[in-house]
């Protein structure tokens, strides 16, 4: 039965996932001289199509072609699939937008310029309104731009914190509380082996945001759980409470059963740095790994097209950053470090 439900869009994951990057081809962006050179690498892949439509494209540009590329990829998959995976599908593409929506409210919380909106925007707004969120000024603005999107509510309750805290983090709670509570209740109408694949890559997710979200408002009193999203994985809430009590970050390896060794080495990076982006590498590694690692077994269940739309995700990220570093005249080393390969 599941060959049957699957043989087609298992095809067309197979012919889809022939075009993502190879590891050298990622190494030669990365080290090529400039942005117009590491362009004209790209075009020679499966985004060639599209970019040699652009004349004299800037970074916005690319990273337009780069998401139409992502979101066709998700509707081609959707097509393939019916009742709670079509489902689950449809909302899961929701994931661009929503990231979109942080980067601008992030910019605007930190007061930075906004040179040019996210295309992607004009799938919940009308253009002229996308158009205008260049020149709105404040965090707030933004979410009153969003009015008429289905993240208005959400954000609208944020809008009072966020702005006492002078922070982006009640946004970006609130957007990922109300992602990942949809998504939860999709998932549980899938059923056996779907459900047991898509819980265990979702779950990595929503572990890898819960601990962040307690490390990142410990000290602060009162439970954590409200500030968590709807789902649990294998990070219990009385574990996520005890990280959020602690005094010193050193002391959290003490606490959790599992993720020891990102865990651990993320709490060196951070002694190092003062930064969490070590623990957020670990666990979007690890995550890259679980899905890269569906393709070596059974693939006739849902976890096969969600492993490759995170795969493709993690390449069209890669290949921003790549970009955006070529922009900005960053070192090769500098560069590598924002990426995520897989060997």
């Amino acid at each position: 039965m599941s060959s049957l439900k699957y043989g087609f869009v298992n095809a067309r994951v197979g012919a889809m996932k022939s075009h993502l990057l190879d590891g050298m081809e990622m190494k030669t962006l990365i080290e090529s001289r400039n942005f117009d050179d590491a362009l004209a690498l790209l075009k020679n892949t499966a985004y060639g199509k599209e970019l040699s439509k652009l004349s004299s494209p800037s970074l916005i540009d690319v990273e337009n072609v780069l998401q139409k590329a992502m979101l066709t990829d998700y509707g081609k998959l959707a097509i393939s699939v019916t009742g709670a995976s079509k489902k689950f599908l449809a909302h899961y593409a929701k994931k661009a937008e929503i990231e979109a929506i942080k980067t601008l409210l992030i910019m605007k919380t930190k007061g930075e310029e906004v040179k040019d909106y996210p295309w992607i925007l004009e799938r919940i707004m009308a253009v002229e309104a996308a158009e205008k969120l260049v020149d709105v000024g404040t965090p707030g603005e933004i979410v009153e731009m969003l009015r008429f999107t289905e993240y208005y509510t959400v954000l609208h309750k944020a809008v009072s914190e966020a702005t006492e805290q002078d922070s982006p983090y009640p946004f970006i709670e609130a957007l990922d509380t109300y992602f990942y509570s949809r998504l939860n209740s999709i998932l549980r109408k899938m059923g056996g082996k779907d459900r047991k694949i898509v819980e265990h890559l979702v779950g990595i997710e929503v572990d890898a945001k819960n601990l962040l979200i307690a490390l990142r408002t410990r000290g602060t009193g009162g439970e954590v759980t409200g500030h968590l999203m709807p789902m649990r994985y294998r990070l219990s809430d009385p574990d996520l409470q005890a990280a959020f009590n602690i005094k010193s970050i050193g002391e959290v390896q003490q606490i959790f059963q599992h993720y020891n060794d990102i865990i651990s080495q993320g709490v060196k990076d951070f002694e190092d740095t003062g930064s969490f982006f070590g623990l957020e590498s670990g666990f979007q590694e690890f995550k890259l790994k679980q899905n890269k690692r569906l393709f070596g077994g059974d693939r006739f269940h849902m976890g096969i097209p969600i492993a490759f739309l995170n795969l493709k995700s993690n390449e069209i990220r890669n290949l921003t950053a790549i970009l955006q570093g070529k922009e900005e005249s960053l070192s090769v080393e500098q560069i590598e470090k924002t990426v995520s390969l897989l060997a």
